[in-house]
């Protein structure tokens, strides 16, 4: 009994779930506006003025600003998108190179991708090795 109850809501769920993709062939999306609102306090609240101890404060503008503030740093790290863009150009390439032998081009363009993956992987793992053998011997040298 019960499997015939989750055969029901499972063949229930995909036919709902194919007809959802066909029918709608557009989105109502309008745009919203709220209204601009200010604070307005109470009956039994107010608003306190600092008047005094701003009067006590040097309140000074910079002439012209300074090269710091002005110039942002330029970061050297890829964007997600960027990632995508060229993981599924890399993909398209290596997955299409074997398209024409059928089943078995799968099979091949699945070894290069992981010959690929396990060759970023060796690489990354040797400079990260290389970079501590490095600091290790700046130690030494600093020891003696």
């Amino acid at each position: 009994m019960r499997n015939k109850i989750m055969a029901m809501i499972t063949a229930f769920a995909l036919t709902f779930a194919t007809l959802s993709f066909t029918t709608v062939d557009y989105a109502a999306a309008k745009g919203y506006k709220s209204g601009k609102r200010s604070f307005t306090p109470s009956q039994n609240q107010t608003v306190p003025t600092n008047k005094n101890q701003n009067s006590n404060i040097k309140q000074t503008t910079p002439s012209k600003p300074t090269p710091s503030a002005t110039t942002k740093p330029k970061s050297k790290a890829g964007s997600f998108a960027k990632g995508l863009l060229l993981g599924g150009l890399g993909g398209l390439l290596l997955g299409s190179l074997f398209a024409g032998l059928g089943p078995i081009g799968t099979v091949l363009a699945f070894m290069i991708n992981m010959m690929l993956f396990v060759g970023i992987i060796m690489i990354t793992a040797k400079l990260f090795k290389a970079y501590k053998k490095k600091r290790q011997k700046e130690r030494e040298a600093w020891k003696r």
